[in-house]
């Protein structure tokens, strides 16, 4: 039999424990892939990613995007409607996401949307003409500041979520909005953030179409950015709390 002080010192010991997997699973929260595009200035499609974790692929190597500034630019000309996306494969037990900051343009004709998003299938390289590149779930900000979730390279729109002023932006924003697609396979939940702030909320079987890849996409003639591309794993430390837990306590019921 343990004595009562004996007790709480072994579950303060078991807090300490688990606080401190909690912040180690946080703070090595799995980026997989990451560009800043801090490179010189020229051609973007076949570049690695600043991490050399990924490749970037367009459908006519250098025309649509290439590198302005340490970022990545959608050419204001006739073939700036693509998109630009790497090979990967995304886990199915793991909630899984897509990043990157958007600088948009206003340049472009009335339906002209940025955005980011999956692709699913076979739709890469040579087959990642026009939208098409937008395949998985993929979410775009029009010029009227609206947020929408599509599928299958805007062939099937899902879901409107909301504005950019829901969110505390002006919808006319041209500062860098930072827009993420985050997709948990296990709950079969797709959602999608502006800065942060949960904008888009759906029901979404990952499991349909294995995701193979992931980018971001310009949808009209008008030019806009790209910065901070991050492909991330969400780190699940609950089930490893858990079992450490059930192992303090079991070692406290032997003694």
């Amino acid at each position: 039999m343990i004595t009562r002080i004996q007790f709480f010192a072994v579950m303060k010991l078991a807090l300490v424990c688990v606080m401190a997997l909690v912040l180690t699973q946080t703070a090595t929260a799995g980026v997989v892939i990451f560009d800043n595009f801090d490179r010189a200035d020229g051609k973007f499609s076949g570049t690695a990613t600043s991490d050399g974790n990924g490749t970037w692929h367009t459908s006519d190597n250098a025309v649509s995007y290439q590198i302005v500034g340490n970022a990545a630019a959608a050419m204001n000309n006739n073939n700036s409607n693509r998109g630009a996306y790497m090979s990967w494969s995304a886990p199915s037990d793991k909630t899984y996401s897509v990043s990157a900051t958007v600088t948009r343009s206003f340049n472009g004709t009335n339906n002209h949307s940025h955005g980011i998003g999956f692709v699913d299938g076979g739709v890469l390289d040579a087959n990642c003409g026009s939208t098409g590149c937008a395949h998985g779930l993929t979410m775009a900000i029009d010029l009227g500041g609206n947020a929408y979730f599509w599928s299958n390279g805007f062939g099937n729109y899902i879901k409107h979520g909301g504005m950019l002023s829901d969110v505390g932006l002006e919808n006319d924003s041209t500062d860098p909005i930072e827009l993420t697609v985050e997709v948990d396979p296990v709950a079969n939940i797709g959602r999608g953030l502006i800065n942060g702030q949960e904008i888009l909320n759906i029901p979404w079987d990952a499991s349909a179409d294995a995701v193979t890849g992931a980018g971001i996409y310009n949808s009209s003639t008008g030019g806009a950015s790209w910065d901070n591309f991050t492909i991330s794993v969400v780190p699940e430390p609950t089930s490893l709390v858990l079992l450490v837990l059930g192992g303090l306590l079991l070692a406290v019921r032997r003694k």
